[in-house]
């Protein structure tokens, strides 16, 4: 594929001071931002014509992140129980929320491949995800757990909508971080933690938003998030040596995925002992962008240099 380069400079972001990031663009542009709402056809058509009609996402989907007879065992359960109304008009609402969004990422990224979005209903396993398309970059979006989430006043819809469209865009600029590009068990803590790290930098940046705000997506209050950041501080090296642990046993570590990706509740005391990666993922990533031009197409390689630098520090 052919690819060019442009330029983006934003200025005392929050408060990381000057940036001056280089992505790789595209030369075919992307005119308008393309939604589709397979959550309409669900409703309407039942699941084997959705399957049929959109065979192309859930073989993806169903290859990528969930297993295919789980999923069709239950989902006609979890239709049932949907709200159809309250669906349509978060879709509706969220579909507004990214038209605003597009023309941002278009006036810094220029010719970038903006990525499309997809919505439905799903299982209750994730609100988000990324996957990629006979070649084209797609975030989507389960309404099962956002109907849910939108209830919370506090969320901050646009910079979730950001945080999973860099991570499609990034899984397209650098295919290392494509979730079926994980050979082994270093990948599964490193390009996770590097793919989360991406997505929240960079949303940070667009959104000029705080860190807090980018990795919790209002969802914490700016206490709990001074309190999850001391935890991910003094579980640093703690956490560098389960990692080297695990990966010299080739052994995957279940739990410390958990810690790193995840949260053991729902309660603010639960909230801040989750999520790490998150947090190692994102400090990588402010180092490789300060340095290198391409930070948000940096192969996995010359990222595991600064992932290293980072946990020696």
């Amino acid at each position: 594929m052919q690819i060019c380069r442009g330029i983006l400079r934003i200025t005392k972001v929050g408060g990381f001071g000057e940036i001056d990031i280089s992505i790789i663009l595209l030369k075919r542009k992307v005119k308008k931002l393309e939604i589709i709402d397979i959550a309409k056809g669900q409703f309407g058509n039942g699941t084997k014509k959705v399957l049929e009609k959109y065979g192309d996402f859930f073989e993806e989907y169903f290859s990528t992140l969930e297993d295919r007879e789980i999923f069709l065992r239950n989902i006609n359960s979890v239709l049932e129980k949907t709200d159809k109304k309250l669906t349509e008009k978060n879709i509706s609402f969220l579909s507004e929320k990214l038209r605003e969004i597009f023309p941002l990422i278009e006036k810094f990224v220029n010719n970038a491949p903006v990525p499309g979005a997809i919505f439905f209903v799903g299982l209750n396993n994730f609100d988000g995800h990324r996957l990629i398309i006979n070649g084209k970059p797609f975030a989507f979006f389960n309404m099962t757990r956002m109907n849910e989430i939108l209830k919370n006043k506090n969320f901050e819809v646009n910079i979730h909508l950001l945080h999973e469209l860099f991570h499609a865009l990034h899984y397209f600029l650098s295919p290392d971080f494509y979730m079926k590009n994980y050979k082994n068990i270093e990948h599964k803590y490193f390009k996770r933690m590097i793919a989360e790290g991406v997505a929240t930098y960079f949303s940070m940046v667009f959104s000029k938003s705080d860190f807090g705000k980018a990795t919790w997506f209002g969802l914490l209050g700016e206490e709990q998030v001074k309190k999850w950041i001391e935890v991910c501080k003094s579980r640093k090296k703690e956490i560098r040596e389960l990692l080297e642990n695990s990966i010299r046993e080739k052994r995957f570590d279940s739990s410390l995925e958990s810690i790193l990706f995840y949260v053991p509740g729902f309660s603010a005391e639960d909230l801040t002992k989750g999520r790490l990666g998150y947090y190692y993922g994102a400090k990588i990533v402010e180092m490789a962008a300060k340095k290198k031009k391409t930070a948000l197409a940096l192969d996995y390689n010359k990222f595991k240099n600064y992932i290293i630098k980072y946990f020696i520090k």
